[in-house]
């Protein structure tokens, strides 16, 4: 289980780059199932997983799970600036936070965090995985 746990903190390595890129000293990579992958990414899917998928980079496996409504975290633009005093951020910090303590297990929230990591502005998303994380 730690394993899992230490797996969490790749997504801190390089934040705004997606999940299934190198992470961490060991050159681990996350495999995302293929509808996790944002459009921008859906039609590169098997090139990426060839390009990224061999030598001595150690997979991580991501289960497939039903996601949840994040209808409001997605509403900030992934290019946008994160701010906790503007009111709305934080009603969409707050919605994601309780979304990540919501998981069920590490494996859970290892798989959520893969999906909102390409889609979910990378500031927020640290925030509020780092709230998760200590909470």
């Amino acid at each position: 289980m730690s394993n899992n746990r230490d797996n969490l903190l790749r997504f801190f390595d390089r934040p705004t780059e997606p999940c299934f890129l190198q992470k961490g000293e060991d050159s681990a990579a996350f495999e995302v199932p293929d509808h996790y992958y944002p459009d921008k990414y859906k039609s590169l899917t098997n090139s990426l997983s060839n390009r990224f998928g061999s030598g001595d980079l150690r997979a991580i496996p991501v289960k497939n799970i039903a996601l949840p409504d994040l209808t409001l975290p997605l509403e900030l633009s992934y290019n946008d600036q994160f701010s906790l005093f503007v009111a709305k951020h934080r009603r969409m910090a707050g919605k994601l936070i309780d979304i990540f303590l919501n998981m069920r297990d590490v494996d859970d929230l290892i798989s959520l965090c893969s999906y909102c990591q390409m889609r979910i502005n990378p500031y927020m998303f640290n925030y509020c995985l780092s709230v998760a994380i200590l909470h």
